[in-house]
């Protein structure tokens, strides 16, 4: 705590932000429980870039701001972090809500993530579960919040209310679910470990995506009803499906293939001042597409 108490029994997480994953990787944020003296460990994650933030009750969630004052950092394969230390303020108040799908039943073991839509907010997210009925309770910071809840075999839900005193509710409809294949356009061949998403996650559309297994096939689960043109990419390569694919509520689709063709590599470094940038992002336009 701000005081310099050990909190126990708070909720630390660490939340992907960038990482090495692939097929059957766990697409959750692990987490792990503070014991006597505040202390946690969370173990066995993969390599990549890590937010961390951590709720208690009655306390603000908070996240971790490294002495730079950025708020992630990288793990690398095998490496061991210490000292990741994160401080909670008082003056959490209690939100509570239920996660349920469109049929009216209740969806048990559901992810919540809350954030503050205050202007200023920190950005802290607090975690939290659905029970067997379906209900969760977040400690939050007082004000407007957003909680977005996922659950295996279901699309992605969120809701937006006032805390405190506001019981939240969040729907969720069963999971459309988009397979394919990636291969070479000039010889067949499968593309192993490209990264597949829909054509509109280029213009910032969404989040689902997945990466191709050794026969070049992926499976994009968590999606809404809904039009999708998977488009592919791998060092070198890029590609796109001929056709959209619409997706009815709990449908799977038909195999989609996405020929992939030679695409150039835009190499670079990207600097704070004279300093690497560690947290920053380069995106390229068309103008041609675009204008």
């Amino acid at each position: 705590s701000l005081a310099g108490a050990a909190v126990v029994g708070a909720t630390v997480c660490a939340i992907v932000t960038r990482a090495a994953w692939g097929p059957g990787s766990n697409r959750e944020w692990p987490c792990a429980i503070s014991g006597a003296d505040g202390g946690y460990r969370i173990a066995d994650l993969l390599a990549g870039r890590y937010a961390m933030s951590a709720t208690a009750a009655r306390f603000r969630p908070a996240i971790w701001r490294g002495e730079d004052r950025r708020g992630s950092f990288a793990l690398a394969a095998g490496e061991t972090r210490s000292g990741v230390d994160l401080v909670l303020n008082s003056g959490g108040v209690e939100l509570r809500g239920r996660v349920g799908d469109i049929s009216g039943g209740v969806v048990a073991g559901a992810r919540v993530a809350v954030v503050s839509s205050a202007l200023g907010s920190s950005g802290a997210t607090a975690v939290a579960r659905s029970d067997d009925e379906g209900g969760f309770v977040a400690w939050v910071a007082p004000g407007e919040v957003s909680a977005e809840a996922e659950a295996e075999g279901y699309a992605p839900g969120s809701a937006s209310g006032v805390a405190p005193g506001l019981f939240i509710e969040i729907l969720l409809t069963p999971e459309s679910v988009l397979v394919g294949r990636a291969v070479e356009a000039a010889s067949g061949a499968p593309v192993a470990g490209a990264r597949v998403g829909s054509e509109e996650r280029w213009a910032g559309i969404g989040a689902a995506e997945a990466i191709t297994d050794a026969d070049g096939r992926f499976r994009i689960e968590r999606l809404g009803p809904g039009r999708y043109k998977p488009a592919a990419e791998a060092p070198g390569l890029w590609g796109v499906a001929r056709e959209s694919v619409r997706l009815g509520l709990g449908e799977t689709s038909e195999e989609v293939l996405v020929l992939m063709h030679p695409a150039r590599i835009v190499e670079g470094t990207l600097l704070d001042g004279e300093a690497p940038c560690a947290e920053g992002s380069v995106g390229l336009g068309d103008k041609q597409r675009w204008r």
